[in-house]
């Protein structure tokens, strides 16, 4: 059974990636936030991976930027999770994704130039422990 995660395929090969993030953990119960992590992928390959860490700002979840770059391996797709801990959370939420073609400069992607199909899993490699009760 896969980790519970986000998994994003694109249209066209990317060089770099970023999603900002919160992950569902209270502050008083996470003294340190869960650690969210990003997989980049060419077809069946693992280009890389980026991992951060949100940051608590008032009275909200723990929030922050996801970002992956690679000049030296376009990728098509991505896999976000939040590892599993035996304190922590494995649930995120994810907004404001921001694509950086292979085949354009940095800036603003021209609307409609990439398309992306999400699925609510993603092909992490094992289950979670089973959590205590």
């Amino acid at each position: 059974m896969p980790v519970a995660g986000l998994s994003i395929a694109f249209s066209q090969p990317l060089t770099g990636v970023s999603v900002v993030f919160a992950t569902i953990e209270y502050q008083d119960n996470a003294e340190t936030p869960s650690i969210i992590q990003l997989t980049a992928h060419s077809g069946g390959t693992t280009v890389g991976t980026a991992t951060a860490r949100g940051v608590c700002l008032g009275d909200t979840y723990p929030m922050g930027t996801l970002t992956f770059s690679s000049t030296a391996q376009p990728f098509d797709e991505v896999d976000i999770v939040v590892p599993y801990t035996p304190v922590g959370t494995t649930v995120f939420l994810a907004d404001n994704i921001t694509a950086q073609t292979a085949s354009t400069a940095a800036g603003t992607v021209p609307d409609g130039a990439i398309n992306l199909h999400w699925s609510p899993s993603c092909r992490a490699s094992a289950p979670p422990p089973e959590r205590p009760r």
